[in-house]
């Protein structure tokens, strides 16, 4: 790492102790250390000729001192007799109720009549067959349409019987109430009555 004085100056001023030590590594290893050493470990481990359980007893006296029979200990004829007595602890938890066949049959048969009904209505209601509004129209008989119309006009001149007769407006009045509306919208206002 590069010393720069701007590091060396607060470093000096931190801890003058640590600023006055030198930038060496304290610590060093012998010239040729690493060139022999795995030979060597090699012919150490070859010169002591050493079994299992003596090696055991030079690296830790405790491990060999061990036994190694289990501490533990299995009835005889335990798992000969284990699946019986198992078998005969267990008791049932719950009675076992069968499902009635009938009552699932019930089940999809009212899914697929609602399925159905829903089906027929999409039908009915999607299907136009391509009828225009005129040749609905033209279905309906005279008399029909009068009477339609009749009852219309009747409805119509019940609403302008509501209305008071004298509003006390005058056509200055109109012009005013109607001054923020185009033309355009009254003339479509008129064609739809």
């Amino acid at each position: 790492m590069e010393s720069t004085p701007a590091i060396l100056n607060e470093l000096k001023e931190l801890s003058p102790t640590v600023a006055g030590l030198g930038q060496s590594t304290p610590y060093q290893v012998p010239p040729g250390y690493f060139e022999g050493l795995a030979a060597q470990i090699l012919s150490r481990i070859k010169t002591q000729d050493l079994s299992a359980k003596e090696e055991i007893e030079t690296l830790s006296p405790l491990l060999s001192g061990l036994s190694k029979k289990t501490p533990y200990e299995v009835p005889a004829g335990y798992f000969t007799n284990v699946t019986a007595n198992v078998l005969n602890n267990v008791k049932p938890q719950a009675k076992v109720v069968r499902m009635n066949p009938a009552r699932r049959v019930i089940r999809y048969a009212a899914a697929a009549v609602v399925a159905a009904v829903m089906a027929v209505a999409g039908w009915f209601y999607f299907d136009n067959k391509g009828v225009t509004a005129e040749e609905t129209l033209a279905q309906v008989s005279d008399t029909e349409l009068v009477d339609y119309l009749e009852n219309e006009t009747q409805t119509a001149s019940a609403v302008a019987v509501t209305m008071p007769e004298n509003t006390d407006m005058d056509e200055a009045d109109v012009r005013e109430l109607l001054s923020g509306i185009s033309d355009e919208e009254l003339h479509a206002y008129i064609t739809t009555l």
